[in-house]
């Protein structure tokens, strides 16, 4: 069964239950077993090949049966110019033709993907750009906001969140006018999007939140000099213009990512991830909590499950259909990098059980060199660490401010 299964992929039949696999490959050994091991007259047991040579005949004769008549029809069929279906029906599965809805969630995803990918090819990145950034958040330690929490719960988190941003290139003729990007899913986070932009420009504002977050002379002049309302820009601000958006991205110094249960699957937030991620920028993963409300919680995002599901289905997506342009890294170099890069969680998992949970700033360097190979080569491996992404040259994005997300993508394909 196995050797026959095997053996139609290669083949490129579209054998989708393995009928061929299950009842012709092993139905013909059935037959051949009885003529090799029967007591009575196998060839084994007694050493006459009587019994296998009828056992063989009858095999082919009924192979010939079955395939003459399937040939005939099928062929009658195909002169008719009736035996394929549409590719448009093909795609969406036959199913779909009699109302039923048997691949439903393949079918949503594979929709919901081609619309993504669609729109960050107008906007110059690709499906596999989206799938490296993906699988670089698996590096980043997340941070937690209970908007609904008590006032002095509330500010510690953001105190958290603020404290652990890169200040490095904000304000002044050649930095960025934006200390961070707020990019969130409206539905499901839009309420808590504002109450922690409230909060961290109210923050950013008081000295002595300034003086005891340790960010040093030149980040505390930095940030007295951008304006209250552009340190931190929620996406938004401005619906209207995707472009727009991730101009603004780009004059980010970093990128805070509130994460929430459909976050993942919203073109305008992969895309404003998929920007950041080729811009270098340190993106910050915030889980939001709502204890105690039973109905607010269902908008939780669960964390490492969801996140492995949304890049098993754009490993899934690219298999199935990889972009042209992507053909120049080999069919086969691109079939590594997608299963390499979907299965590597689960050998670092079992290496370093702790990566669902908070870890302190100590054991951010720590955890980064144990993340495995694969998750470091496609992505930034998190804040202060030094290393920089493989397919990014990082320090002369940060040395420049870009007039916009384009002209840096374009500078950055220049070099490499």
């Amino acid at each position: 069964f196995s050797s026959a299964s095997e053996a139609t992929s290669r083949w490129g039949v579209d054998d989708v239950v393995d009928a061929f696999a299950v009842h012709g490959a092993c139905g013909v050994w059935g037959l051949l077993a009885v003529g090799l091991f029967d007591r009575g007259g196998g060839l084994l047991p007694t050493g006459s090949g009587r019994l296998l040579g009828s056992q063989a005949l009858g095999a082919l004769v009924l192979a010939a049966l079955g395939c003459g008549g399937a040939a005939a029809a099928a062929g009658t069929l195909r002169w008719l110019g009736v035996l394929r279906v549409s590719r448009e029906q093909e795609e969406s599965g036959l199913d779909s033709e009699f109302g039923l809805k048997a691949y439903s969630r393949n079918n949503d995803v594979l929709q919901r993907c081609r619309t993504v990918s669609a729109l960050l090819s107008e906007n110059g990145f690709s499906a596999l750009d989206l799938f490296d950034a993906l699988v670089s958040l698996r590096g980043v330690v997340y941070r937690t906001f209970t908007p609904q929490a008590a006032d002095h719960k509330l500010e510690g988190e953001v105190k958290d969140i603020l404290q652990h941003l890169s200040y490095d290139s904000l304000g002044g003729q050649d930095g960025r006018p934006h200390l961070a990007f707020l990019s969130h899913h409206k539905a499901d986070a839009g309420d808590a999007a504002r109450i922690f932009v409230d909060t961290a420009r109210r923050l950013l504002a008081s000295q002595p939140f300034l003086e005891s977050a340790g960010l040093g002379p030149r980040a505390e002049e930095a940030v007295r000099r951008v304006k209250p309302q552009d340190l931190v820009w929620l996406d938004s601000t401005n619906l209207k213009e995707l472009p727009t958006l991730l101009d603004v991205v780009a004059s980010s110094c970093n990128h805070i990512l509130f994460l929430t249960r459909a976050a993942l699957e919203r073109p305008w937030v992969l895309a404003e991830l998929v920007a950041a991620h080729t811009l270098g920028k340190y993106v910050c993963l915030v889980l939001l909590e709502w204890p105690g409300a039973t109905e607010e919680r269902l908008r939780e995002f669960q964390f490492p499950a969801a996140l492995e599901r949304t890049i098993h289905e754009w490993a899934w997506f690219l298999s199935k259909e990889a972009p042209a342009r992507h053909k120049r890294d080999g069919e086969g170099e691109l079939r590594r990098r997608v299963t390499t890069a979907a299965s590597s969680w689960h050998t670092s998992a079992s290496a370093d059980s702790s990566h669902h949970i908070r870890r302190t700033p100590s054991e951010d360097a720590r955890f980064s060199r144990q993340l495995p190979l694969t998750a470091m080569s496609l992505g930034p491996a998190g804040p202060r660490s030094g290393k920089a992404a493989k397919r990014v040259p990082l320090p002369s994005v940060a040395l420049q401010r870009p007039e916009s997300y384009k002209a840096s993508v374009s500078s950055l394909a220049e070099e490499e």
